[in-house]
C-alpha cells in the first residue's frame, strides 16, 4: 500500500510550500482531492473480506471484481491468469439481461479458528453457476449449481445457490472465482455465512415462509370456497390470479425448483416466463370482471385484450427456443400491464365506480412490488433483501385487502338482492307490502303460528268512493290520497304489525298477538277516524283537500278461522258487510257470524 500512496508525496510537499502564495486556497483543495484519490485507491487495492461471525451474513458488495467473457470459453485457470482484466465493482453486481459470461473474483481472509463457511447467492434464477476454490497445491476445485441442473445435484439442498467454502485450514488469504451464465436477468448479490449463523437464520426463515404460505393458501381456499358457493366467476378469476401470484413468490424464493419440480430443469428454466405470463392474463381477466370494464371503461378493454394476446404469444415464443428474448419482453409486458391496469382503476374511480376504490387500494401494493422487481430484473435498481421480497410482502397485503373487498362485494350483492326482493315485495307508491309480499308474510306467519298456536288479527280496509275521486281528479290526486292514507295507517299500528296494499284502494293490516275483540274494535274505529280526516292534495280539487271514509272488516284467529287463508276470507267478508251496512264503519267477523249473516247476491257472485 505504501507504493500506491508514494506518488502523491512529492506533489503534496510542493503544494504545502505554496501556502504563502496567492493560490494557497487552490493548493489546499487540490491537496485534499489527491489525498481522497489515494484513499480510494488504497481501499480498492485491499478489497479482501475478513471472515467473521455475523448473524445476517457478510455481504461481498465492494469486495468483488468482474471480468466479462463474451465468448464464454475461458477456463478458471485462464480467468485467474488474466487478473489485470478484472475491474472492481463498487456497487452491487447487477448486470440486467446479457448473453455474456461473467467471472467474479473475491478474496477472503480467514483467521486460525476452525470454522466452516458458506457462500450464498440469493438469486435462484440463474442457469449456470460455478464456484472455483483454490487448493493447497495451486489447483482449483469446482462446484456447480443452476436451474439447468436437477436440484439434487446442487452442492447443498437449499432454495438459493449455496456453496460450502472448502478453504485450506489455518490463517490465510484466499482468492475465489465465480462463473455465472444465464438467459435471465443477471444479478450476483453474494453473501458469506458462518455455518452456525446460517443455520439459525435458515430456521427462522423457514418458520416465516411457512406462516406466509399457510396464510396465503388458507385465504386462497377460502375465496375459492366462497366463489363456488356464490357461483361467481369473479372469484374464480381472482383465485387464479392469486394462485399464480403465489407461484411467482415461490419462484422468486426458489421454492418452486426446490419442492414443485426439482427434477425438471426445463420447467425450472421456463417457469420464469410461463408463470408471469399466466399471472398477467389472470390479472387482466380478474380486473375486467371485478370492475366490469366493458361497461365502466370500454375503451381500455381492447388494450387489455392485447396484453392477454401478447402474453400467450410470449409463452409460445419462449417455448420454441427464444427464451432469453422472451424473458426480457415478459418484463416489459409486465410493466405495461401495471400501467394499464392502474389506469383502468383510476378511470373507474373517477367515474364513481365504488368497487374500483377497493381494487385500486388493494392492487397498488402488488403493482408496486411487481414494478420494483421489473426494475431490478432490467438492471435499473440494486437488489436488496427488502427489494427481493417486495412482491411477497405486497401479495400478503393484497390478499388481505382483497379478502376484505370480496367480503364487501358479497355484502353489496346481498344488499342488491335484498333491494330487488324488497322492490318485488313492496308497493312502490306507498312502500307497503304488495300482494306478493303479503302472501309471503302470511305464509311465514302461518308456519310459525301453527307451531306456536299464535294469535293473529287481520283487518281489511277499503276506501269508500275512491274510484269516483280518482276518475274525477286524476291519478296524481289519487296517488297523493293513497300515500297519505298509508302514512296514517302506519302511524296507528305497532312496529310488530304489518300493512299491505294488495289492490288499488284496499289495505290489509296484520296484528300478531291480538285476540281481544274490544282491542280490535277500538283500533278499527281509530283507523276509520284517521282516514276521515281531510287530506291535502292541492289543485285541481276545490279547497285543496279531499275527504274519504273507510269500511273495515276484522277477523280473529283462533276463533273466526283456524288457518290464515280462512282468516283473510272472513276479514274480507266482514269488510263487505260493513260496506253493505252503510260504509264508514267496521264489522267484526264474529258478530257477523252471530247474526247469521248471509252475503248479498252481488257478493256471492
Amino acid at each position: 500500500m505504501s507504493g500506491a500512496a508514494r506518488p502523491a508525496t512529492g506533489p503534496l510537499l510542493r503544494l504545502a510550500g505554496t501556502l504563502g502564495t496567492t493560490d494557497s486556497r487552490r493548493g489546499i483543495f487540490v491537496t485534499l482531492l489527491l489525498a481522497l484519490c489515494c484513499l480510494f485507491a488504497a481501499t480498492a487495492a485491499r478489497a479482501d473480506l475478513a471472515l467473521e461471525y455475523a448473524p445476517h451474513g457478510q455481504s461481498l458488495i465492494g469486495h468483488v471484481s468482474v471480468l466479462v467473457d463474451p465468448t464464454g470459453r475461458l477456463s478458471a485457470q485462464e480467468a485467474r491468469a488474466q487478473s489485470e482484466r478484472f475491474t472492481p465493482l463498487t456497487s452491487s453486481a447487477s448486470f440486467g439481461y446479457s448473453s455474456d459470461v461473467y467471472w467474479l473474483r473475491f478474496t477472503l481472509t480467514q483467521d486460525s479458528l476452525p470454522r466452516s463457511w458458506l457462500l450464498e447467492l440469493p438469486y435462484p434464477y440463474l442457469d449456470d453457476v460455478r464456484l472455483y476454490t483454490p487448493r493447497s497445491d495451486g489447483s482449483m476445485s469446482e462446484q456447480r449449481a443452476g436451474d439447468h441442473m436437477p436440484f439434487a445435484s446442487w452442492p447443498l439442498p437449499y432454495r438459493n445457490f449455496l456453496f460450502p467454502l472448502t478453504l485450506p485450514p489455518g490463517h490465510g488469504t484466499h482468492t475465489l472465482y465465480l462463473r455465472v451464465a444465464t438467459g435471465d436477468s443477471l444479478s450476483v448479490p453474494l453473501v458469506v455465512w458462518e455455518e452456525e449463523a446460517f443455520q439459525l437464520y435458515a430456521r427462522e426463515e423457514a418458520l416465516l415462509f411457512g406462516l406466509y404460505y399457510g396464510l396465503m393458501l388458507a385465504m386462497l381456499f377460502y375465496n375459492a370456497f366462497v366463489g363456488t358457493l356464490l357461483r361467481d366467476r369473479t372469484f374464480y378469476y381472482y383465485v387464479a390470479c392469486s394462485f399464480f401470484a403465489l407461484l411467482i413468490v415461490a419462484e422468486l424464493n426458489g421454492h418452486t425448483l426446490q419442492y414443485l419440480w426439482p427434477n425438471f430443469p426445463w420447467l425450472a428454466d421456463q417457469q420464469h416466463n410461463l408463470i408471469p405470463c399466466i399471472y398477467v392474463t389472470s390479472l387482466v381477466l380478474w380486473q375486467q370482471a371485478f370492475l366490469n370494464l366493458r361497461q365502466t371503461v370500454p375503451w381500455i378493454v381492447r388494450p387489455l385484450l392485447a396484453i392477454i394476446a401478447a402474453a400467450i404469444a410470449l409463452i409460445l415464443f419462449s417455448l420454441i427456443g427464444f427464451y432469453g428474448l422472451g424473458n426480457q419482453l415478459t418484463m416489459y409486458l409486465a410493466a405495461i400491464t401495471i400501467v394499464l391496469t392502474l389506469l383502468a382503476s383510476i378511470f373507474c374511480v373517477a367515474r364513481g365506480h365504488r368497487p374500483a376504490r377497493i381494487f385500486l387500494l388493494a392492487q397498488l401494493t402488488p403493482m408496486a412490488g411487481s414494478f420494483l422487481l421489473v426494475m431490478r430484473n432490467l438492471g435499473y435498481m440494486t437488489p436488496s433483501t427488502l427489494l427481493n421480497h417486495s412482491f411477497q410482502l405486497a401479495t400478503s397485503l393484497e390478499m388481505l385487502l382483497f379478502s376484505i373487498a370480496l367480503a364487501y362485494r358479497i355484502y353489496l350483492l346481498r344488499r342488491e338482492r335484498h333491494a330487488a326482493l324488497d322492490l318485488a315485495l313492496h308497493d312502490p307508491l306507498t312502500g307497503l307490502l304488495n300482494r306478493h309480499g303479503l302472501e309471503r308474510r302470511l305464509a311465514r306467519f302461518s308456519h310459525a303460528g301453527q307451531r306456536r298456536n299464535e294469535e293473529l288479527t287481520l283487518m281489511v280496509l277499503d276506501l269508500d268512493g275512491f274510484k269516483q275521486l280518482n276518475d274525477r281528479y286524476g291519478h296524481k290526486t289519487g296517488d297523493l290520497v293513497l300515500r297519505e292514507v298509508a302514512r296514517r295507517l302506519k302511524a296507528c299500528i305497532r312496529t310488530t304489525d304489518f300493512i299491505a296494499r294488495p289492490g288499488n284502494d284496499e289495505f290489509i293490516i296484520g296484528l300478531p298477538g291480538m285476540f281481544s275483540h274490544s282491542d280490535g274494535a277500538q283500533l278499527a274505529d281509530k283507523l276509520i277516524d284517521q282516514v276521515a280526516l281531510p287530506i291535502p292534495v292541492g289543485s285541481p280539487v276545490p279547497g285543496g283537500t279531499v275527504q274519504l271514509t273507510a269500511s273495515v272488516g276484522v277477523a280473529f284467529m283462533p276463533g273466526d278461522a283456524d288457518q290464515v287463508e280462512g282468516l283473510l276470507e272472513q276479514a274480507d267478508l266482514a269488510m263487505y258487510v260493513a260496506k253493505s251496512e252503510g260504509r264508514n264503519r267496521y264489522e267484526l267477523a264474529a258478530a257477523m257470524g252471530e247474526e247469521g249473516y248471509r252475503p248479498p247476491a252481488w257478493q256471492a257472485r
